[in-house]
Formats: structure tokens, C-alpha cells, sequence
């Protein structure tokens, strides 16, 4: 009989990704994201759902779940349920503004980029 034994790795919270910050304009009801792993397009995490009810707001959410590291490249996808952007709204990781391009994205439904999170 052979027995394996997984160990976990302990992950240092002080070294990951703690916040996004959402901005929303109009139709922020329709907003949401994911953050996916480069190789193998893996969700590490996404918006709540209907997390961005207010217009015209900003939201600070906690992405300390999602264990995102320095020196490491993700993918953004901004996802719109209507097909026609973000009208006006934006996520910032890390001071960097992203899928902010007024009432269309060039995709329609989604917008996707690469990041990488920064040392700190």
C-alpha cells in the first residue's frame, strides 16, 4: 500500500494583492470581472455578484483571496453583460487603470488584458 501525503504551501498574505478598486458610471449593474492564471486561463477569482448596484460610486474590494503575487502575470477579463462596455467605469490594480474605454469595448462582451502585480 503506498500512502501520499499533500502538503499544503502557506501563503504569505503580506506578500499578495490586497485591493482593486472599482469605479462605476452608468449601468454599473452590468459590470464584472475575473482575474485568471496566464497558463491554463484558471479563475483565480471574480466580482461578486451584483457587487456594483451604485452609480456613480467607487468600491474598494478585497482580493486577498485570489493570492495574487508579485512579479507574476495574470489576465484581466472586464466582462459586461449588455455587450456595450463599462460606460465610463474602470478597475485600477496597483494604480494602473484598466478597461476604461467609455460605452464600447472592442470585444463586446469582454475586455481582456495582461497584468503583472508589482513588488511592494
Amino acid at each position: 500500500t503506498t500512502t501520499t501525503t499533500t502538503k499544503r504551501r502557506k501563503v504569505d498574505k503580506s506578500k499578495v494583492l490586497k485591493f482593486v478598486t472599482i469605479k462605476t458610471e452608468v449601468l454599473s449593474e452590468k459590470m464584472s470581472w475575473k482575474i485568471l492564471k496566464r497558463k491554463g486561463h484558471v479563475t483565480l477569482c471574480k466580482s461578486k455578484p451584483h457587487a456594483y448596484d451604485e452609480w456613480y460610486s467607487t468600491f474598494r474590494e478585497d482580493v486577498t483571496r485570489c493570492n495574487l503575487k508579485p512579479g507574476v502575470a495574470y489576465i484581466l477579463q472586464c466582462l459586461d453583460k449588455y455587450g456595450s462596455g463599462w460606460a465610463g467605469g474602470s478597475i485600477k490594480i496597483q494604480g494602473v487603470t484598466y478597461c476604461r474605454e467609455d460605452f464600447k469595448f472592442r470585444a463586446g462582451y469582454k475586455k481582456e488584458t495582461f497584468f503583472v502585480v508589482k513588488k511592494w
